[in-house]
């Protein structure tokens, strides 16, 4: 059996990483801040090169810890997948695995990757693969499945201040709703295919070169597209009518080269390009930027949000860096920057979802892949504490910190803990306080509507920028609405410790709406008590509940009513105590 071919680890002895000057904002400033710029392994960067001289595409699996990496030399172009799982490396003569390698009659340009297919870019057609893993997960199938052949563009003389047309697929992005969809760029044109009935639609998006897109993983059917000319669209996949649903011309000063839908709020998105800048756009408003980060004084090639938190963006430029945006830290919002990993410019840049800690991965023009991972001792300096009781090293602070960095098995077990000692004590407020930090954001709460009048004064774009700065305080203390579930499943919280304070929390909200003689707080929480009960008929003191359903029969009979009996259907089978 031939051996397995690996990537070797090729570490710069003079690899560090700097810290913007600039680091708090107004409103955000940790007492352990000051030990941010002491601490080297902040992040942890490793850099792999492989034999092979030029990169050309990079794509992170959707779920699993792993990479495809497209690369060519001449007429050599290899297609290989590489596991990340285990970045904790001790010497210079560490291995990454390559789980796939092989090589093929075309140079690709643009990759993509969900579930098991992965879908490629090339020149003039578009390659579809099914991967396969083996039984021991040690290496990968990649076998080709259909090739998509897009019809060129007629041949007609160049004028001068138009571009030339090229063969190459630019971008490429599978349908997070549906596998078998996926959307490529060419020159000026977008191709949707559907690999299941074979259909192909194709549509003009742009007077110049589209360089960059993808679909929305959080909104059915948006897509997003920006290239050569600096205006940001968002379409619709279903009509691909040149009426955009969302459209910001001028968007740079220059080529747009990247755009990112947020993962975790369906409203935000983010550019880059030649001008330096990333720019964070909020498609409810069609006005201005609400931030622009000026993070480069060259061209920023390659963008990408955390899977984890709402603040934090990696940027890949020409000139060879990989740096760490913190949004809420202007004005210049970088804290960290990888100088020597790489030594020429990045051409991919991706975000896993590994679940222990958040990790970029960047490929550069000559072929060298590093990763960059955010690591606990990265982000509990950038903590906000809310919750100051007895110094930072108090229960609640703790709780604050675990929170922030992603560590919930144990947030959860000491906020609890904390809030039924603060219940027992009476604090019912400062209780619920930590429950809600243990409850993932809902798209639908009050911090995302937008008020219908500004402060006085407030021009449109200032009202924009004050929404959004609300919203990012917000995401960045609590967890954002669509955090990866496998954050809170089982097998990472147990069961009974996440039923345990979704009770309390629904307890306290009871009892915090009696003394406040306030129905609504009962209403709000209806689905969540009856599914509560469902699981356990101690779920919720019933004396605590039926105090609540009798403050709620003054203000609305009805719906008190319909509460009980659904409770009760519950309990029906239960014996009577």
């Amino acid at each position: 059996m031939a051996q397995r071919p690996t990537l070797r680890r090729n570490v710069h002895p003079s690899s560090h990483l700097d810290v913007g000057d600039s680091f708090w904002s107004s409103w955000r400033k940790s007492p352990s801040a000051h030990g941010f710029k002491s601490c080297p392994t902040s992040i942890r960067t490793t850099s792999h090169t492989g034999q092979l001289a030029s990169a050309s595409a990079l794509a992170m699996h959707n779920v699993e810890p792993i990479l495809a990496q497209a690369t060519s030399v001449m007429s050599l172009n290899t297609l290989q997948i590489v596991s990340t799982r285990d970045t904790t490396y001790q010497g210079a003569d560490d291995e990454l695995p390559v789980l796939h390698r092989s090589e093929h009659a075309l140079p690709i340009r643009a990759l993509s990757w969900r579930g098991e297919q992965l879908v490629a870019g090339s020149s003039g057609c578009v390659l579809q693969y099914t991967t396969r893993a083996s039984e021991d997960g040690q290496d990968i199938e990649c076998e080709l499945q259909q090739t998509y052949h897009i019809k060129p563009h007629k041949n007609k003389e160049v004028m001068p201040n138009e571009w030339i047309h090229s063969s190459f697929v630019q971008s490429v992005c599978i349908n997070p709703f549906n596998d078998n969809k996926y959307m490529a760029l060419e020159n000026n044109r977008l191709h949707i295919f559907d690999s299941e009935t074979g259909a192909a639609r194709t549509v003009k998006v742009s007077t110049a070169p589209a360089l960059a897109g993808e679909y929305s993983t959080l909104s059915p059917h948006q897509l997003l597209v920006s290239g050569a000319s600096p205006t940001i669209k968002i379409l619709d996949e279903r009509t691909l009518s040149s009426n955009a649903i969302w459209k910001r011309t001028e968007a740079h000063a220059g080529i747009i080269r990247d755009v990112r839908f947020s993962p975790l709020i369906p409203h935000w998105l983010a550019s880059a390009g030649d001008d330096g800048t990333i720019c964070v756009w909020d498609m409810r408003f069609n006005a201005g930027e609400v931030l622009r980060a000026s993070t480069y004084q060259t061209i920023i090639s390659k963008i990408a949000w955390a899977h984890t938190h709402t603040s934090i963006l990696a940027a890949g430029g020409v000139d060879n860096t990989v740096k760490i945006v913190y949004l809420p830290a202007g004005p210049q919002h970088i804290v960290a920057c990888d100088h020597s990993s790489l030594s020429s410019h990045v051409v991919g840049l991706a975000a896993t979802s590994r679940l222990s800690q958040q990790m970029f991965a960047a490929l550069s023009s000559q072929g060298e892949l590093m990763t960059a991972s955010i690591t606990p001792e990265f982000l509990e300096p950038l903590v906000e504490h809310r919750l100051k009781k007895d110094g930072p090293q108090s229960e609640e602070s703790q709780g604050e910190i675990l929170i922030h960095t992603r560590q919930l098995h144990e947030a959860f077990r000491i906020l609890k803990s904390r809030a039924e000692a603060l219940r027992d004590q009476g604090s019912v407020d400062e209780a619920l306080a930590l429950t809600k930090l243990c409850t993932p954001l809902s798209i639908t709460d009050d911090v995302f509507e937008i008020p219908s009048e500004g402060p006085p004064g407030c021009s449109e774009e200032c009202q924009h920028k004050c929404q959004f700065k609300k919203e990012l305080q917000h995401t960045s203390y609590y967890m954002p609405p669509h955090l990866d579930t496998r954050f809170l499943d089982k097998a990472e919280i147990p069961a009974e410790l996440a039923q345990g304070l979704e009770n309390l929390k629904l307890s306290l909200e009871l009892t915090h709406g009696l003394a406040t003689e306030d129905p609504e707080r009962l209403f709000r929480y209806k689905d969540d008590l009856v599914r509560a009960f469902m699981d356990s008929p101690q779920a919720v003191d019933l004396q605590l509940l039926s105090a609540n359903i009798r403050l709620a029969q003054a203000s609305d009979l009805s719906r008190a009513m319909d509460l009980g009996i659904a409770v009760c259907e519950q309990l029906q089978d239960e014996p009577a105590e």
